[in-house]
């Protein structure tokens, strides 16, 4: 007998329809995945409307509370045409505010997608704390794009490159840029015709930029831009299985179990090994704050262990790095106290603070607390070693004539000699160096008066790069003239040097003068524009901040909005 074919005529259960199209985000899971303002400019563009239609005619009517925020003083101050103002405030939706849970809860209900929420930093927030995370410009990395568009992979906006402090894309180790190569336009995260891998003002391709900064004289800023971007990858590859987690809990758990493994339990001590405040270390710890994002990605660094792994209940932990403080390690007590009894033994005795920078220590406290008596007799030892013993009748010397000799000598024979006052403590005597001037004036003189003329010289070469900085256009600033002049910070030129700060701020004053009356020119033509220009227009094409127009003169940036307004008024009286 012949078998027939079986058919099932049951109605397979069909998904809840959805209004819009339930777009799938990208990355979710990864260090790659997509921002939330990535993904509502893909959705609208996959609708082939605006994102501004987007929000006004669909996303709007899925949410019980209004997606854009309309402040009563701007709203009093300005008449604005209707639409949508969610631009000045686009960048805090990829992190952890209500804003940002609005939204999610919005394009969920519009699009039938669950794990939109791993398009921000939501699931951290029992753990995280919010601040200053996201850059308030759209940045993207060109290379990324040109690949994605050449495999035919659809372009987005991964959430990694929406962060202040990710400046590098760690894939292709380039900076990542934030002014369109076509008409320098800085947009915002999300704006009004955004398009993924596209300018929202002139829908130039983004995929290609003249601008690729070269990493020569950016070491250090590749390095760590490129820890930054793997560490925080790490998290937000991590997101999906750590919300559904105890966060908070975990992370007070995991620096209690740190400072029992590493520092015998002493949170001061763990704190200052890592190099955070005490204070602030100790809330943490006891759940009164929550650890910044910077601080948490510090911290996973400094112990050697990935950042989820901080926020995981009973995560391994015998893996972390030994506890670092600038490359010294922390010693338990048992270790300390041999150091110290050792300390007594050694021939001359060493001061008790060089004991203590042996061991990695800032301060004596930790040893005090370790062996008091111990410490008292290594300061005595180190104390009467340094009574001048050649002063005293019979007294032994500490070393021999011909050590002292050589010791000055190979000082002289430098390009730049050793001070005597050092030369004397290196030797084992007080310090001051009395007793190398007292047994040998000339070579003294003779090490003095090179080490005068190297400080001339010196002096001679930092007042030739001051005046070559001075005659640049804009000045430097004292810090940059600092670091071309190899000092180690602004305030030792304006103590050294106070002619040469005075002449810097002179000139520093008069080129912000003159850059406040070219600004104003600009805007006095702006204002006999016809027709009149809106002020924010006017700040675009002069590629100048509202702010920095603002500051050139207040007045004419007012009249100029003020004609706008007026300007408007006519036209729209006139249509009527």
């Amino acid at each position: 007998m012949q078998a027939f074919e079986a058919w099932d005529l049951a109605i397979p259960p069909l998904p809840a329809r959805t209004r819009l199209y339930s777009l799938r985000p990208i990355g979710v899971g990864t260090a790659e995945a997509e921002c939330l303002t990535g993904y509502v400019a893909r959705l609208a563009e996959a609708h082939s409307v605006s994102v501004g239609d987007l929000l006004v005619w669909e996303l709007t009517a899925h949410s019980s509370s209004p997606l854009v925020r309309v402040y009563a003083r701007k709203k009093l101050s300005r008449r604005r045409t209707p639409g949508p103002s969610f631009e000045s405030a686009a960048y805090s939706l990829n992190g952890m505010t209500s804003s940002s849970q609005t939204w999610i809860s919005a394009l969920e209900a519009a699009t039938g997608q669950s794990n939109l929420q791993f398009l921000t930093l939501a699931p951290l927030k029992a753990a995280v704390a919010e601040g200053a995370l996201f850059r308030k410009a759209r940045a993207w990395c060109p290379v990324c794009y040109r690949q994605w568009r050449s495999c035919g992979k659809p372009l987005y906006e991964p959430l990694l490159w929406s962060f202040r402090r990710t400046s590098v894309c760690p894939q292709h180790e380039c900076f990542l840029q934030e002014h369109c190569p076509h008409c320098r336009y800085r947009g915002c995260p999300l704006a009004t015709f955004l398009r993924p891998g596209y300018c929202s003002n002139c829908q130039g391709s983004l995929a290609y930029s003249a601008e690729l900064a070269p990493f020569e004289g950016y070491f250090a800023e590749e390095a760590a831009g490129i820890r930054f971007a793997g560490a925080l990858g790490d998290l937000l590859a991590a997101q999906p299985r750590l919300a559904v987690l105890n966060l908070g809990v975990a992370l007070r758990q995991n620096l209690l179990r740190l400072a029992a493994r590493l520092a015998q339990g002493n949170l001061h001590a763990l704190a200052d090994a890592i190099g955070i405040s005490y204070g602030v270390f100790y809330t943490w710890a006891r759940g009164l704050n929550l650890v910044t994002i910077d601080s948490l990605l510090l911290l996973s660094e400094r112990i050697g262990v990935a950042p989820s792994t901080l926020l995981t209940p009973n995560a391994n932990l015998e893996r972390c790095a030994p506890l670092c403080c600038r490359g010294k390690p922390f010693h338990d007590s048992a270790a300390v106290r041999v150091a110290l009894q050792q300390a007594l033994t050694e021939a001359p005795p060493p001061a008790l603070s060089t004991v203590a920078k042996r061991l990695g220590y800032r301060s004596l406290d930790w040893l005090y607390k370790v062996d008091y008596a111990c410490c008292r007799r290594i300061a005595k030892n180190y104390r009467e070693s340094m009574q001048c013993a050649w002063t005293k009748t019979g007294a032994q010397p500490l070393c021999s004539r011909d050590q002292m000799k050589r010791a000055l000598e190979s000082s002289l024979a430098m390009k730049t000699p050793t001070p005597i006052d050092r030369l004397a403590t290196n030797l084992g005597y007080a310090i001051g160096g009395t007793i190398l001037r007292h047994n040998f004036p000339d070579l003294c003189k003779a090490i003095s008066a090179k080490r005068m003329l190297c400080k001339a010289a010196r002096d001679e070469h930092i007042r030739q790069i001051a005046d070559k900085a001075l005659l640049e256009q804009p000045p430097p600033t004292l810090k940059e003239i600092a670091i071309r002049a190899g000092v180690t910070s602004r305030h030792t030129l304006c103590k050294h040097y106070p002619e040469l700060t005075s002449r810097h701020a002179e000139k520093r004053i008069a080129y912000r003068t003159s850059r406040a009356r070219y600004r104003r020119e600009l805007l006095e033509k702006a204002l006999a524009e016809t027709p009149p220009s809106p002020f924010s227009g006017v700040a675009r094409r002069l590629n100048l901040s509202r702010g920095a127009l603002e500051r050139a003169s207040l007045e004419l940036c007012h009249a100029i909005a003020a004609r706008h307004r007026q300007y408007r008024l006519v036209c729209q009286a006139d249509q009527w």
